[in-house]
């Protein structure tokens, strides 16, 4: 430990409440089944369509297909008359999927006669020729982007006269028609707690789980935490010491990070540093707060913070704090 200034840093303190650590299990990754036929579709528009309205179940005419599940839909009972385009909606909203998989959508059709697919109104798949009713059904496999929150799938059936509708059968992995489930959990995670590891440092030579360590004079004490190093001496080589916490992120909720290091420290998040302290007195006085409010990756995290010591003794005191999060890996 070098003592030669005691310069003190730190970035705005937190203001704010967290809630005590609420142990609870990801919330399994959602998913939404949908065919023509059931709630949920909307004809947005089309020859002599002015509203929005419920599209008409109808049913099939001779040469016409049928998915399995599902029911022809149209304009009007008679399957309309008129040529042109009539566009179908079907709105979902995305949730994270916990076990770190992307959303995905599959979806299979027929129509009368043929149809371009838009994904929140970008075209991801339009059919050939003019006979997309009857056969093998078209499919369409998406893992593109979602929006957060608030997705539209629409599908304009093109009509070149006399009859017309649609039949399909949407899946959508990591979607609900409704509101997306919470992991229902306030992660709160303290040093000389387990869920730690010293990933490396001088003398490491493998990852291992810190020391806890009695407060040297000097070193200041987070209320609810304790000291770790990297034997129980606290150290006595110069050099950086990364110490390391994997968390799940399966709800909303910022991060918060307070912590005593000595002699500093840099704090990163999946490989992106973001905060790093300055001077070499940061063992005591006025913690230093870290607030992060993302981006954060889908399901699994990473947090490291790395220890710089001078030399002399060594440490980490720290209390990471985050609603919308579990400790570990993420689970179904």
């Amino acid at each position: 430990m070098n003592r030669t200034t005691t310069t003190l840093s730190f970035v705005s303190i937190l203001l704010g409440c967290f809630c005590p650590y609420v142990a609870a299990q990801p919330a399994p990754c959602p998913a939404v089944s949908a065919a023509t036929g059931q709630p949920g579709w909307t004809l947005m528009g089309g020859p002599g369509v002015t509203t929005p309205k419920t599209p008409v179940n109808v049913t099939p005419v001779a040469g016409w297909g049928l998915l399995p599940g599902s029911n022809w839909i149209s304009v009007s009972s008679d399957r309309g008359n008129l040529a042109g385009d009539y566009a179908f909606e079907f709105q979902f909203n995305s949730c994270p999927c916990n076990d770190g998989e992307a959303s995905a959508l599959a979806l299979s059709f027929l129509a009368d006669n043929g149809a371009t697919v838009y994904m929140n109104g970008a075209p991801i798949f339009s059919t050939t020729g003019d006979k997309n009713f009857t056969g093998a059904p078209l499919n369409v496999n998406y893992t593109g982007k979602f929006a957060t929150g608030a997705n539209k799938l629409r599908i304009v059936v093109h009509n070149e006269g006399s009859v017309t509708g649609l039949d399909a059968v949407v899946r959508i992995k990591g979607a609900t028609t409704g509101a997306c489930p919470s992991c229902g959990a306030n992660l709160a995670a303290a040093t000389g707690q387990p869920g730690w590891t010293l990933v490396s440092g001088p003398g490491v030579g493998s990852p291992k789980a810190p020391v806890s360590v009695t407060p040297h004079a000097g070193w200041g004490l987070l209320p609810g935490s304790g000291w770790v190093s990297v034997d129980a001496k606290g150290g006595s080589l110069s050099g950086d010491y990364r110490y390391e916490y994997n968390f799940c992120k399966c709800g909303p909720g910022a991060l918060s990070l307070q912590m005593f290091a000595d002699n500093g420290a840099t704090v990163s998040l999946n490989n992106k540093d973001i905060f790093s302290s300055s001077g070499d007195g940061n063992f005591k006085g006025t913690p230093m707060s870290v607030n992060y409010n993302g981006p954060f990756a889908t399901g699994a995290n990473k947090l490291d913070v790395v220890v710089h010591n001078g030399g002399n003794v060594t440490g980490l005191d720290a209390i990471l704090k985050m609603a919308g999060a579990t400790a570990g890996s993420c689970a179904r």
